[in-house]
């Protein structure tokens, strides 16, 4: 078999990149030892040997399409990922962070008609639930929480919860982080038991749920992964719930409480679409590069 023959047939090709790497480094060994095919690459760079481009304008047009929809993969892929990290920075700056100490962060101030709450600067928000104890007293339960958003941006808003004692007489208000609860202030020395405020625990259910779809699909990929077209199916089908995992430990990191479950879910799901649609969009990518290089 005479190599030269065989070199000098792809040279056209390899001159315009048109050739696998595995046949790229066959030209290049066999160039480096045969003058006669060193000679023939010059004459075809410089122009002084006609090629037909009938061959070659085929698969030109192969590879330039490839690497059109190549640049738009990576671009949509980018902007995808900064997207899913914008959601994060978002979800961190305004979380939710339970003001524990009600000594630092309130003050009460009480005249004949009514009790103020006042809060300080650094609280960004609070809630209050109610409910009626023993058909006798009005319970108040506050809770508030500042933002990292509200620190740096030193916004000086003061929020205030106020009771009138001419609508309600007897009532306490207790301050409460979701884990201990304070009587801040009775009307008549009521320090019996109110009511708990409950966390939503769902966003543990849902993790947990998460994680069991991973390994069954895991197992399904081990039990058919000869199965060449039903594995890529399986494989993007994966890519959704690591991708929620990837979500929930960026919104949420190891806990699972959330005394946000609508806004915290939220944030989640939309990290989780960024995030597969890339991953998804980056191995569909993959899978065009190993159709290239059989086609090339």
């Amino acid at each position: 078999m005479n190599q030269c023959n065989i070199v000098k047939d792809l040279l056209p090709l390899y001159v315009e990149d048109l050739v696998s790497e595995d046949t790229k480094c066959y030209v290049e060994d066999h160039l480096n030892t045969c003058e006669s095919c060193q000679n023939e690459l010059k004459q075809l760079k410089l122009g002084k040997i006609e090629v037909s481009n009938d061959a070659t304008i085929p698969l030109k047009k192969i590879k330039k399409n490839l690497e059109r929809k190549q640049l738009k993969t990576i671009l949509v892929t980018a902007s995808l990922v900064i997207l899913a990290f914008g959601i994060v920075i978002f979800g961190f700056l305004t979380k939710h962070n339970p003001a524990r100490n009600p000594n630092n962060i309130l003050t009460v101030i009480e005249s004949d008609d009514e009790v103020i709450i006042e809060f300080q600067p650094e609280i960004a928000g609070y809630e209050v639930y109610n409910e009626i104890i023993d058909n006798e007293f009005m319970s108040y339960k506050l809770y508030a929480w500042y933002t990292e958003w509200n620190r740096i941006s030193n916004n000086d808003e003061i929020l205030r919860f106020s009771v009138n004692k001419n609508e309600i007489n007897n009532f306490i208000i207790e301050y409460s982080d979701y884990e201990n609860d304070k009587l801040i202030y009775s009307t008549s020395g009521y320090l019996g038991q109110s009511f708990h405020v409950l966390v939503a625990l769902r966003l543990g259910y849902y993790l947990m749920i998460d994680l069991a779809i991973i390994v069954i699909l895991s197992i399904m990929l081990m039990i058919y992964r000869k199965n060449h077209n039903f594995k890529i199916w399986l494989q993007r089908m994966i890519l959704l719930p690591i991708c929620y995992l990837f979500g929930h430990f960026s919104i949420k990191g190891f806990n699972t409480i959330s005394i946000t479950i609508s806004r915290d879910f939220l944030l989640i799901c939309a990290v989780t679409i960024c995030m597969y649609c890339a991953s998804l969009m980056l191995f569909n990518h993959l899978c065009v590069n190993v159709s290239k290089r059989e086609i090339f």
